[in-house]
């Protein structure tokens, strides 16, 4: 949702010549009146952030640097305070770790923030759910219709969609379809306190529990809870708790964030969440797609594509969005 909410908050004023509409089944509960409309999310505060691996040479990321160094990780030079941290670990199996200042802020609130300033922008929603089983052409036309019908309960004028917009997630698989898109299980439990620091342990993959294992505490500033988690399983699909997997990410979270055990050694657990990122093999395809002769009156269907992020929705969801902005302008410029 961070992706497509963003798109729509950063297009510039050039593009308010042109209406724009959101199509979405999920809708956040918010109403661009009142005085909250217009408070800001919780201050995003800055943490110093540790990054832990159990075997350096195991990670693609560190192989691709130079003598396999840690301290030469490609984004090293673009975040402040970058050190190679020093032992005693939190684990005995820690080879390498790094520190650094980085920001944690709450995602729901974020979320409901950001749908407020778009709709104060004037970007109108249609709340309706499009089919996938014949296609991205007769979605799009469904999402056309959709948008009508909207404008004709409101009085407004209906101009035909000059391009559509393109992120919805998961949903690519079916609806685009593309092959390459599919879910990464991700498994968190928000426990009560907040983290120190911002810890991430990359371990040894190859696991019963997860494709990849990483462990993490993320402080939620000012709502007296973390996040700890978690996995990044590959194709799978079910949606329900691994009992076993919650106990495992309390033990790894007692050893990476013993700030967050209470009097009795343990960690008051407030929920569990169980969700499927949208993961795409190759990456995220931000691009546009020209489908010859497939509009209702045959002519062609213009969509700008984003999608595939897979748990990178919210750290990536400006430069993404900006470049759908980008796109949709250079788009419009060869129509005038």
């Amino acid at each position: 949702m961070a992706i497509g909410l963003s798109g729509s908050f950063i297009s510039p004023s050039p593009l308010n010549k042109h209406p724009l509409r959101r199509i979405s089944a999920n809708i956040p509960s918010v109403s661009p009146s009142g005085s909250r409309a217009l408070q800001p999310p919780l201050k995003a505060l800055g943490y110093e952030s540790n990054l832990y691996w159990d075997d350096p040479s195991h990670s693609p990321e560190i192989l691709a640097t130079k003598n396999q160094d840690p301290s030469n990780l490609w984004w090293a030079p673009y975040v402040p305070g970058f050190s190679r941290l020093q032992t005693p670990f939190p684990s005995a199996n820690i080879k390498a770790g790094v520190t650094y200042k980085s920001f944690s802020f709450d995602p729901p609130r974020y979320i409901k923030w950001l749908f407020r300033r778009v709709l104060l922008r004037g970007i109108k929603t249609v709340h309706t759910k499009l089919p996938t089983s014949k296609g991205l052409p007769h979605a799009l036309h469904v999402a056309r219709a959709a948008a009508l019908e909207e404008c004709r309960r409101e009085g407004r004028p209906f101009s035909i969609p000059v391009l559509f917009v393109n992120a919805i997630g998961l949903g690519a698989r079916n609806l685009v379809p593309d092959a390459a898109v599919h879910p990464v299980r991700g498994q968190t439990l928000l426990v009560r306190g907040e983290a120190h620091r911002i810890y991430t342990h990359v371990m040894s993959a190859g696991t019963h529990l997860s494709n990849e294992q990483i462990a993490y505490a993320l402080p939620r500033n000012g709502t007296g809870t973390s996040l700890v988690g978690g996995s990044k399983q590959v194709g799978a699909w079910d949606t329900t708790e691994d009992a076993q997997l919650s106990e495992t990410i309390l033990q790894w979270a007692k050893r990476l964030a013993p700030e967050l055990c209470g009097d009795n050694g343990e960690l008051d657990v407030l929920s569990v969440q169980v969700g499927l990122r949208p993961g795409r093999t190759g990456g995220a395809r931000v691009e546009k797609e020209i489908l010859k002769g497939c509009g209702e009156d045959g002519d062609d269907l213009v969509i700008i594509h984003s999608y595939g992020h897979g748990g990178s929705g919210f750290q990536n969801s400006v430069g993404s969005a900006t470049k759908v902005v980008n796109l949709v302008e250079e788009h419009l410029d060869t129509r005038k």
